[in-house]
């Protein structure tokens, strides 16, 4: 069959190449195909996978702050037990005034006392939180200790939030002192 110069035929064309030309043309067929099958199949499979692993990432670390959440939490828990277990068992009738009193009068510091009273006591569930703001007028550091020491030390979930001292004015020697001390009350 002869062919006409304005007559194009694929085949025909490939029967005039010669074969390295019909190897390269091949591998270039070749690669074409894999350029196409990677860019609609792979390429998007590898961005899937990279945001699922960043996903991951994400849920791993946030499931990371609710262990650590949850730890506090039963650590606290467990605390909350503990005082309202030690708060049940003190006396019935246990006020925080009269237990700083007694052991003012104790150490004999009752004396020195120039101002005790009660702040203004806020409702935390079943319990008040009271507080008592006290001043001390010439005392010594000694005698400070102890009763810091007796307070601290009873058992009955009292603090000293705030302590000031300043020297007294009328002896140097001796101490002016500032005090709020706080527990839970039933």
């Amino acid at each position: 069959m002869a062919e006409s110069v304005g007559d194009f035929s694929f085949t025909a064309m490939l029967d005039r190449m010669r074969r390295r030309e019909k190897n390269a043309l091949s591998i270039l067929a070749a690669l074409l195909v894999a350029i196409f099958l990677y860019e609609g199949l792979c390429a998007p499979l590898l961005r899937w996978r990279q945001r699922q692993r960043s996903i991951i990432a994400v849920k791993t670390a946030q499931l990371h702050q609710l262990d650590t959440a949850l730890d506090e939490y039963r650590r606290i828990a467990e605390r909350r037990l503990l005082l309202q277990n030690r708060i049940d068992t003190r006396r019935r009738d246990f006020t925080l005034f009269s237990f700083l009193n007694q052991i003012s009068e104790v150490l004999d510091l009752g004396k020195h006392i120039v101002l005790m009273k009660p702040t203004h006591p806020e409702r935390i569930g079943p319990y008040r939180l009271a507080r008592i703001e006290m001043k001390w007028k010439d005392v010594r550091l000694d005698s400070l200790v102890q009763w810091l020491g007796r307070v601290e030390e009873s058992g009955n979930l009292v603090h000293v939030q705030k302590l000031t001292l300043q020297p007294s004015t009328e002896n140097p020697a001796l101490l002016d002192v500032g005090i709020l001390v706080q527990t839970l009350e039933r």
